[in-house]
């Protein structure tokens, strides 16, 4: 019988003499090939190998015993690398080193991997072993170790215990169930409630794990329920008036220095971000202020209870001499770098051209410069967003201007817009779009029973 080639690896124990082995690790850690028969002038050859490996063939070449060859896989690289050892040219043997993939630990057979196509259960005796490239006896189901004759058959084996049941000899990294099976006459999907096999989830099912805020299972379905907790405001400004307390859908009020003033620029293209424009007067250090409360220091909301607070605006009135706040302030009064309390986006032409965010709280807390230039004449998504709890994000459009996540208020401020002249004379924005989600506690929260 042949049984020359020993397969090693470093990290892995020694090889056995004339058997395959499929435990490969795919560090490329360097691989000896060794012919433990030490007769003869022996060469290994590799006759494949995975398609990426760019190392392997390159690399292989005799120690200084002639009798032991060495070569470097490419890291990564998964599949079966078909070694052949010659002595005085002439091929006397054939086997597999093996480099399972990492999900599920399947094997690649080799380009032209052989065995005996006379092996069966009534021909499986020691010749059809030899006879078979692949005869390893590490694979993780010791009934294909059982058949090492089998060769390449056992991969194939292997491949369509996974695809049918997303288990088989490879429990250890087996797939999730994906198997789909045949719907319920009542609407469901496919999916999982916890880390695992994936089954067949009924309509009724799924909207009981999706319970929460502002959603209810009722017969089975998932509808929409008003509750008190949730606070969520938006305006277009597609209604009102010019006139303070009337302004857009909510009522906004119209505060300052000199004479605030407001105009509906375009109230009927819904998409338009110039919907309103917000001008001050021309004496410098006037301002207008558009806020939810009837006065600038009117308390409205503790940054503690904001999800999400947007606008839609534009500096298409120029960018020099003003100043523009948007989130919550203490007093729409005060400039906000000098305020007690704020928590918002912040525009200063006397400090640079770029947004800064700002919280202040109990006096304390400078203005952050982001480096990211306010664009002139251009619409903007403005976000103010509490991601995790104390913890703020804001953002223009998609893009990330910074985080505050200490230094927060737990004060009510005012919330809306600001804008001031640094010159004597008139400055202003366009503003689009208003958006609040906020979250009430105490009392508020007081509504489990609609969730049932």
């Amino acid at each position: 019988m042949t049984a020359r080639i020993k397969i090693s690896q470093a990290g892995l124990s020694a090889g056995v003499a004339g058997v395959s082995r499929t435990d490969g690790l795919a560090t490329g850690a360097l691989v000896t090939l060794e012919d433990v028969s030490g007769t003869g002038l022996s060469t290994f050859h590799l006759l494949w190998g995975p398609p990426e490996d760019t190392t392997a063939e390159a690399s292989l070449a005799a120690t200084v015993d002639p009798d032991v060859w060495t070569f470097s896989p490419t890291a990564a690289c998964y599949g079966s690398y078909l070694i052949e050892l010659r002595q005085d040219g002439v091929p006397v043997e054939r086997r597999i080193f093996g480099v399972r993939t990492p999900a599920n630990q399947l094997l690649i057979p080799a380009l032209n991997e052989r065995a005996s196509r006379h092996a069966s259960w009534v021909n499986d005796g020691p010749t059809q072993v030899e006879l078979s490239e692949n005869n390893a006896v590490d694979f993780p189901d010791a009934n294909l170790n059982a058949v090492a004759y089998a060769g390449w058959w056992r991969s194939l084996r292997e491949l369509y215990e996974v695809v049918e049941l997303g288990t088989g000899s490879i429990a250890n990294n087996a797939l999730a169930l994906i198997k789909l099976v045949q719907a319920a006459s009542a609407p469901s999907v496919v999916g999982a409630m916890t880390n695992g096999n994936f089954i067949e989830v009924p309509q009724a099912t799924l909207a009981d794990s999706l319970r929460g805020v502002g959603l209810s299972q009722v017969g089975g379905k998932l509808l929409t329920r008003q509750r008190p907790r949730s606070a969520q405001l938006r305006d277009y400004f597609l209604s009102g008036t010019n006139t303070s307390g009337s302004i857009g859908a909510l009522g906004w009020n119209l505060l300052g220095v000199g004479t605030p003033a407001y105009a509906r620029s375009n109230p009927t293209v819904m998409g338009s971000s110039n919907r309103g424009l917000l001008s001050t007067s021309g004496a410098t250090n006037d301002r207008t202020c558009l806020v939810l409360g009837e006065t600038e220091s009117r308390d409205i909301l503790p940054p503690t209870d904001l999800n999400n607070c947007q606008c839609v605006w534009n500096f298409n009135a120029g960018l020099t001499l003003k100043r523009v706040f948007f989130g919550l302030l203490d007093s729409f009064a005060n400039e906000p770098s000098a305020a007690n309390d704020c928590l918002g986006i912040y525009y200063d032409s006397a400090v640079g051209a770029n947004y800064q965010i700002i919280s202040r709280s109990g006096g304390a807390g400078i203005p952050t410069n982001t480096a990211v230039a306010v664009p002139s004449n251009t619409a903007e998504l403005i976000t103010i967003h509490q991601h995790t709890p104390g913890s703020f994000r804001f953002y223009t459009g998609n893009t990330l201007l910074g985080t505050i996540s200490s230094g927060i208020s737990g004060s009510a401020m005012n919330v809306g817009f600001r804008v001031e002249t640094l010159t004597a004379a008139t400055r202003s924005i366009n503003i689009g779009y208003f958006g609040l989600d906020a979250t009430a506690g105490g009392a508020y929260d007081d509504d489990a029973f609609l969730e049932a």
